[in-house]
């Protein structure tokens, strides 16, 4: 699928990016990963097998919704380039629309709150228990 920027978005990719949404919300009481592997929804480096690092890291994304974080890392030094990541070093800015999303907004957010919720309630509750 193509865009205005020039990008392009997988129709599985986001199809896959939907159904790890919808899993969240919808409070499975499986993990999120064994879902995936039993739809047979491969993982993004096309493997049969999901980690929990994985669905963690689209489902806390702020990219999928079309907004970017910038300077989540910095160079700490220029020589080496070595690049680490930014706790307060450098101020960090939150561009919203700055591309398509693949997620609709009110559902990545949707997302957000379960997360939370389901932090508050302990790590028994977690999406990926």
């Amino acid at each position: 699928m193509a865009d205005n920027f020039g990008l392009k978005i997988g129709v599985e990719a986001k199809k896959n990016s939907k159904t790890l949404c919808a899993i969240s919300i919808s409070r499975l009481r499986y993990s999120a990963p064994k879902h995936l592997e039993r739809q047979g929804i491969p993982s993004p480096a096309g493997k049969e097998t999901w980690q929990t690092a994985v669905v963690r890291s689209i489902l806390k994304n702020e990219k999928y919704k079309g907004h970017a974080l910038l300077q989540k890392t910095y160079c700490a030094d220029f020589l080496t380039k070595k690049m680490v990541k930014n706790t307060g070093q450098v101020q960090q800015y939150y561009v919203e629309n700055s591309h398509p999303a693949i997620i609709e907004p009110d559902e990545f957010d949707a997302v957000q709150l379960e997360i939370e919720r389901r932090k508050s309630l302990g790590r028994l509750t977690s999406i990926f228990a």
